[in-house]
């Protein structure tokens, strides 16, 4: 019997592989799902559904390219989204392919390039990339954003 051990051992585990990879992969896709629906709210500058792709906790926090500082709970964060879609009439962002993703309990990241493209109220346009880090937390069967951080890439003088 000691040696039939080992092998069921082994079985276990190989049929055990993919029903936990193909749980990772669902998983996986639900963050960048996720940060999907975060950039689509952002580009449709909607203040009420950017309300539904954050926590409302006062512990998240976010940090925009032309921030002096972070805006950290919700109402900081939500009245900084709401200033920038009445200054940015037009906001189009859009996110490269996710650079690095990782979950890890409840807790998941995305970091990638954003492409902006901006409109003030007077008419002037703003393009540039902004390096972009994500951080949702699974929260009543969804993820949620809690931490937004996007700042500019340097550019050679």
């Amino acid at each position: 019997m000691r040696t039939r051990l080992p092998a069921l051992v082994g079985l276990a585990i190989s049929l055990a592989l993919p029903a936990a990879a193909q749980t990772q992969n669902a998983d996986d896709q639900a963050v960048r799902t996720a940060n999907t629906a975060f950039y689509t709210v952002l580009s449709g500058r909607n203040e009420v559904a950017m309300g539904q792709v954050w926590a409302h906790a006062p512990y998240v926090a976010a940090i925009h390219p032309g921030s002096k500082a972070p805006f950290v709970g919700w109402d900081a964060v939500q009245q900084s989204w709401a200033d920038n879609f009445k200054r940015f009439p037009v906001t189009t962002v859009t996110p490269s392919e996710p650079i690095a993703s990782r979950r890890n309990g409840n807790t998941a990241w995305i970091v990638d390039t954003e492409a902006v493209h901006l409109k003030d109220t007077g008419g002037k346009e703003y393009q540039f990339t902004a390096l972009a880090s994500n951080v949702y937390e699974f929260q009543d069967g969804h993820w949620l954003m809690v931490v937004h951080h996007a700042s500019l890439v340097p550019q050679p003088q």
